[in-house]
C-alpha cells in the first residue's frame, strides 16, 4: 500500500498546474470546489472539469490501482 500511495503523490506532480492546484486543494487540504472556484475566480463548473480530468489521468497513470482502494 505504501507504494501506491508513493506512486500517487507522484502522479499528482505529474498532472498539469491546473489540475494539480486542484487536487492539492481537494485532497491534502480539504477544500470544496467552491471554495477553489472563489479562490481563483472562476465558474464551480471549471473546477469540476479540472477535477475530474485530474482523476482521469490519475487512474490512467496508476493503472487503475489508487491508494486505499
Amino acid at each position: 500500500e505504501l507504494e501506491r500511495w508513493a506512486a500517487f503523490h507522484e502522479a499528482v506532480q505529474r498532472l498539469p498546474f491546473e489540475e494539480r492546484e486542484v487536487v492539492g486543494l481537494v485532497f491534502y487540504h480539504g477544500w470544496t470546489q467552491v471554495q477553489i472556484a472563489e479562490l481563483f475566480g472562476v465558474d464551480e463548473r471549471t473546477i469540476r472539469r479540472r477535477w475530474k480530468a485530474a482523476c482521469l489521468a490519475l487512474s490512467a497513470q496508476l493503472e487503475g490501482k489508487l491508494p486505499g482502494g
